[in-house]
C-alpha cells in the first residue's frame, strides 16, 4: 500500500495534503430506527413499493433497498438480529437534511401505521 501511495505522490508532483484537499467530501448520515421484529419486513415491502414508483430514482434491491440518483444514495436495511431498520444516507450536494426528512419521516410513518 505504501509503495502505491509513494508512486502516486511521485507522479502527481503534489504533496499528500494537496491530494487530500482534492478529495470531495460527502456528508453522511446513519440511524437505527426502532421497529418491532414482527413488522419490519412488512415495512420494508411497503417502502420498497413506494420508492419504486419514482422515475428519477434508481432502486436496487440486492442488500436491502438502495435508492440513488447522480447526487445522493440511500440504503435502508432491516436488521436480521435486532428490532430495527437501519438508514444510511450519503450525498454530494447540500441536501442532507432534506434527504433525512424524506426517508426517515417516511420510515417512521410506515412503522407507526403498522404497529
Amino acid at each position: 500500500m505504501s509503495s502505491v501511495l509513494a508512486e502516486i505522490l511521485s507522479k502527481s508532483n503534489k504533496s499528500l495534503s494537496q491530494l487530500a484537499d482534492e478529495i470531495k467530501e460527502y456528508p453522511y448520515y446513519s440511524e437505527n430506527i426502532p421497529c418491532p421484529d414482527n413488522i419490519k419486513f412488512d415495512v420494508m415491502e411497503k417502502v420498497r413499493e413506494e420508492f419504486l414508483k419514482h422515475e428519477n430514482w434508481q432502486v436496487e434491491l440486492k442488500d436491502g433497498i438502495r435508492i440513488s440518483t447522480e447526487d445522493w444514495a440511500v440504503l435502508i436495511r432491516a436488521s436480521h438480529t435486532e428490532p430495527k431498520i437501519r438508514l444510511y444516507i450519503e450525498t454530494a450536494v447540500n441536501n442532507l437534511n432534506e434527504l433525512i426528512s424524506t426517508f426517515r419521516d417516511r420510515l417512521v410513518k410506515v412503522i407507526g401505521g403498522k404497529t
